[in-house]
């Protein structure tokens, strides 16, 4: 069809529709949109139709000031018609190549250069019109693509390695970000490192350091995890609900010893005297909590559930949430509306796990070394370095995963003796994994980008050098439940045990420290639920009462009813998400900004076999000892297409021992933590 006759076919019909067309130029625009396209002319004045109904114009001209807002419009109805294109009776999503091989109908054989792809398309474009730039007409139409790999026996791509960046591909955001590897943030920053640290980079010491076989951090696993393939998102109503049970119960124990008072879970009861009631806290409603819509819920055992309404006029600092479990002191003249004078929301904790009688010291205990049993020569402990992040790996533009790199080179001049690597590591979230541009399976991605260079950097290093790794919910290739099943072992390539496969969450220790950690980020959960009260000229940090609120409730989950979306299995090994005794590190990896807090906690070691060890008479000391445990939260390695955060962490041994010291000084004392970006 010539370009008039063409322009004239628009006219007929913009005529036909009862629309007047401005001028010829705006025919000529009409015209060219038909062929980037690939419409009739009754084709794109329906579209205009659809446009003019839904923008609710009145004029009924085509004019050439709204064919720009038209025109987004088609590129909008044509990433739709791609996405949902059907091939085989299956759903597919186009990329930006398969747009370029529709409207020029050329196979696609290679990856074409941008340059000679532009020019090919203006030598081929019919009436003289094609010289427009597809790429930029849709470039909506997908997220910038991972370089292709060579194509495998079905037409897939290959697997056998992983897909890095290569040196042809332009650069990334991240690798053209600025600040790299500067220090945000240092806690504690007068410790001094041991000497062996102290070595200017990249020089013959810094060599020399480098080739010294790393010392292994024993590692030992506290708490229980839900089993590698096991069943779940099978729990009942009853499950839910003997968990929330045993938690108020739990509570109402440890508070009668502790407050050494008798303790109720009826606060409905009408009274005039002061009682102490347990329960948990809900919300009156769909919405947040506030002073009017808090109330408490009482245990199912003795008062049937029964929820009675808060009066917290008398309390001039709280912080409560959904399903905190909390101890609350008042009167309940009218069986109504409980006016409470005091609240308690911790929960002692011990101080430490309770070691072995014939537990060895972590100066004595044996070591795997190259398949060999070995024990230490040196009689003092070695300091503990750490080395960890959360994920995502990769920016949210490509699937390159640079930042895993940088964080492994770097791990590779560090020489810490433990790398903690918290997921996700193939986000859901990613927006190539969202809307399926990849061409490889979960696993595959997992395969080729995580493992292998985790394996690399182990075999680099030596076997000295440990590697946890925690999952996350977020993970695409894992099962998304809380808690969470560690990793499959099948895969890695790990001869000298090096990799430690931890569940979500976990506590472990290494050598003498003890460690808690999950990737779930409560944190943010708690951020966004949280109903806090400060007095007029008080001050209160904000992070360290959401971090506190992990220990005091004894819990990694405490709230509940969790956000929507969050896969809660409160039947599937619920003492994993126990918190029994007071970590020395808390480990929460979180979107809110990254920070290093000192949590101090009421401990009461003579609770750990029960009251039977009080005498008559004697009275527990209220908040009299406090254990302080240090909570890092070391941020996220990547930030959209930029680089994040990580953390560096040095522990340096307990000398009290050595210095006739009775009391050993606690962690967050002898801890060195600094917050860098990659």
């Amino acid at each position: 069809m010539a370009r008039n006759a063409f322009e004239e076919a628009l006219r007929e019909e913009f005529s036909e529709a009862n629309f007047v067309v401005e001028d010829d130029d705006v025919l000529e625009q009409c015209a060219s949109m038909c062929v980037v396209y690939a419409l009739k002319a009754s084709d794109l004045v329906s579209s205009w139709e659809v446009f003019y109904l839904n923008r609710q114009l009145n004029d009924g001209k085509v004019s050439t000031a709204i064919l720009p807002k038209f025109k987004a419009f088609l590129q909008e109805e044509q990433r739709e018609a791609l996405r949902s294109k059907s091939i085989d009776g299956l759903h597919s999503f186009s990329k930006i190549d398969d747009v370029d091989m529709l409207l020029n109908d050329e196979p696609e054989l290679q990856e074409t250069p941008p340059a000679l792809r532009s020019a090919s398309k203006c030598h081929s474009s019919p009436l003289g019109i094609r010289n427009v730039k597809l790429e930029a007409e849709f470039a909506v139409l997908a997220c910038p693509k991972t370089p292709k790999t060579p194509a495998g026996p079905f037409g897939k791509s290959s697997s056998e390695g992983p897909r890095r960046k290569t040196e042809d591909s332009p650069l990334t955001p991240f690798a053209r970000r600025l600040s790299k590897c500067t220090v945000q943030s240092i806690f504690n920053a007068e410790l001094d490192e041991p000497s062996e640290e102290k070595v200017v980079p990249d020089t013959e010491d810094d060599v020399l350091r480098r080739l010294r076989p790393v010392e292994r951090c024993h590692t030992e696993i506290l708490s229980p995890f839900p089993k590698v393939g096991c069943r779940f998102m099978h729990d009942r109503l009853e499950d839910r609900f003997l968990s929330i049970e045993k938690r108020i119960k739990k509570f109402a124990d440890a508070l009668a010893v502790s407050e050494r008072c008798k303790v109720t879970c009826n606060g409905a009861v009408a009274t005039q005297e002061q009682i102490m009631v347990v329960g948990r806290i809900c919300c009156d409603g769909e919405g947040h909590l506030n002073d009017k819509s808090v109330l408490l819920e009482g245990s199912v055992e003795f008062c049937g559930g029964q929820r009675v309404r808060l009066d917290l006029r008398n309390i001039p600092q709280l912080s409560l949430f959904p399903g905190q479990v909390v101890g609350v002191e008042g009167k309940n003249p009218s069986g109504h509306c409980l006016v409470a004078s005091r609240i308690i929301d911790a929960i002692p904790c011990l101080a430490s796990p309770e070691a072995s009688e014939h537990q060895e010291p972590a100066s004595k205990r044996r070591v795997l070394s190259q398949g060999e049993d070995v024990e230490m020569v040196s009689g003092i402990q070695q300091p503990i370095t750490m080395l960890m992040a959360a994920g995502p790996y990769t920016a949210n533009d490509n699937l390159f995963y640079e930042p895993l790199s940088d964080l492994l080179a770097h791990a590779r001049r560090k020489r810490p003796r433990v790398l903690l690597l918290v997921g996700p590591f193939v986000d859901c979230d990613h927006p190539m994994i969202r809307d399926g541009l990849v061409d490889r399976t979960y696993e595959q991605i997992f395969q080729d980008e995580v493992k292998t260079r985790i394996e690399e950097y182990c075999q680099e290093v030596g076997d000295g050098a440990g590697v946890l790794i925690v999952p996350s919910t977020r993970d695409s290739h894992h099962d998304s439940v809380f808690p969470q099943p560690p990793y499959k072992r099948r895969g890695f390539d790990d001869p000298d045990k090096q990799i430690t496969l931890l569940g979500n969450p976990s506590i472990f220790r290494c050598e003498d420290v003890t460690l808690g950690c999950t990737s779930m980020d409560i944190l943010r959960h708690l951020s966004s639920e949280e109903m806090s009260r400060v007095p007029a000229g008080a001050t209160s940090d904000r992070m360290t009462r959401l971090a506190s609120h992990v220990i005091a409730q004894r819990s990694f989950y405490p709230l509940f009813p969790p956000p929507q979306g969050t896969c809660l299995d409160l039947s599937l090994t619920p003492e994993a998400v126990s918190v029994n005794q007071i970590p020395d590190i808390l480990i929460l990896p979180s979107d809110l900004a990254p920070f290093v807090k000192v949590l101090a906690l009421p401990s009461y070691p003579q609770l750990a076999s029960g009251a039977e060890e009080l005498e008559a008479g004697e009275s527990l000391p209220r908040n009299e000892q406090l254990t302080k445990c240090l909570c890092i939260n070391p941020g996220r390695l990547t930030k959209g297409s930029s680089g994040g955060t990580f953390t560096e962490l040095l522990v340096l041994p307990d000398t009290s021992s050595y210095e006739g010291c009775t009391a050993p000084p606690p962690v967050s004392s002898r801890s060195k933590v600094t917050i860098k970006r990659i």
